[in-house]
């Protein structure tokens, strides 16, 4: 669903105040964000180009995986690593820094499905149903990423979230909305949608529709 700005043609390309009253009411009723008094709520994890207080923001970590190069020479294959593309975000985790895309303002969608047989028996209307197992979750991303200059377009963020959603493995994620209710920390992306909006020059929309991963290990036994 895309938002209709309403930005008078005086007041375009002026300050941030100019954008926030065309954002949205959604946005433009946050304009003066208080902190929780903890513990009734949660503290802020930063603030936004706007002024306004952003939780539960969505770290996509950069893809590692190999890529095929054919010989011609001696008709021989060699594998090696995608080239590292660099990126100003980074958080640290158990395993160390991690580099990657931080999405400061977004949406999470989250649908469960579970997976089950219909047996259809003649003479009888309907169908028996057996339950198999729990489907994949589908997952939607939508949020957009900004500067501060109206006129500045964010380039680099939109590259490596193209490039990220391009790559041929899951991406792993780290999300508390999706981390901690849902055990989600892996998502493969089946498509995304980038589009912009008609006088806004500095924000980039994007949309991700995605299915829950998990890693797995299979063993060969012996008999």
């Amino acid at each position: 669903m895309a938002l209709n700005f309403q930005i008078p043609k005086n007041k375009k390309n002026q300050d941030l105040k100019t954008l926030q009253s065309g954002f949205g009411i959604p946005l433009k009723a946050s304009l003066v964000p208080t902190i929780p008094n903890f513990p009734l709520g949660n503290f802020p994890e930063g603030i936004t180009t706007f002024g306004t207080y952003y939780y539960d923001s969505l770290f996509i970590e950069a893809p590692s995986y190999e890529v095929a190069s054919y010989n011609e020479t001696d008709g021989s294959y060699t594998s090696v690593l995608n080239n590292i593309v660099f990126s100003p975000d980074a958080i640290t985790t158990d395993e160390g820094l991690k580099s990657g895309v931080l999405i400061k303002g977004c949406v999470v969608d989250v649908m469960a499905t579970n997976n089950i047989v219909k047996t259809e028996i003649a003479g009888q209307n309907g169908t028996v149903k057996e339950y198999i197992s729990q489907g994949d979750y589908s997952v939607t991303i939508r949020g957009f990423f900004s500067t501060v200059l109206p006129d500045l377009y964010p380039q680099q963020r939109t590259n490596l979230l193209n490039y990220y959603c391009s790559a041929p493995v899951s991406l792993s994620i780290v999300n508390d909305f999706l981390n901690s209710i849902f055990k989600i920390n892996k998502i493969a992306i089946e498509s995304y949608n980038i589009f912009q909006q008609e006088g806004v020059r500095n924000v980039q929309y994007f949309q991700i529709n995605a299915i829950s991963d998990s890693d797995f290990v299979i063993k060969e036994e012996s008999k």
